[in-house]
């Protein structure tokens, strides 16, 4: 499988969710595009996603589609990569000082504020970053501790700990700086 080409797939306690990825590291504006399907007990989901980054890895561009349950929500968002972000030309005050963004069904969304760190070995950095941390929940800030655990000519391994909601799991990146690895996830 090419490197800029992930499919990841995890078991829940509430079901399961399958993501597939495709995006690039290299030239001015890194970018995923990505698809979450899941299933459990409180219905279908669809998510896809448009992420893009400025140039020194920051998210520039958003664009969030939902379907859960009976309901479809869309999502345009922009951010200047100085910790403001907007919606429609609207600030969003609950997001400021982010600079990344995360979504809980996706371990690939980790891959921006690590390469954006680019911790040497043993180097460690709290964070904002905006969150979705569900379905059907409003974005917010979650706070992060990102620690470079260990590397090599494989990848690189990556302990996250999301301070706000007490979760610490495992990321292993690829050299291409891609997610390999994230707790449950597995890439398939």
């Amino acid at each position: 499988m090419p490197p800029e080409l992930s499919r990841f797939t995890s078991r829940t306690p509430d079901g399961w969710l399958l993501e597939h990825t495709a995006g690039t590291m290299a030239g001015a504006a890194p970018s995923l595009d990505g698809v979450v399907l899941g299933a459990g007990p409180y219905g279908p989901l669809r998510l896809s996603y448009t992420l893009e980054c400025h140039p020194s890895g920051s998210v520039r561009r958003i664009k969030l589609n939902i379907q859960y349950r009976d309901q479809l929500s869309e999502w345009h968002l922009s951010a200047d990569g100085f910790g403001h972000w907007f919606d429609q030309g609207v600030p969003i005050a609950a997001l400021t000082g982010s600079l990344d963004l995360a979504l809980w069904c996706s371990p690939s969304t980790l891959c921006f504020p690590i390469r954006r760190l680019d911790l040497p070995f043993g180097g460690r950095h709290e964070c904002p970053v905006a969150a979705l941390p569900g379905p059907d929940a409003p974005l917010g800030i979650w706070h992060f501790r990102f620690t470079h655990v260990s590397g090599s000519a494989e990848g690189h391994v990556f302990e996250v700990v999301n301070l706000t909601r007490d979760e610490r799991l495992h990321v292993v990146m690829d050299p291409e700086g891609f997610v390999a690895r994230a707790g449950d996830f597995a890439r398939a």
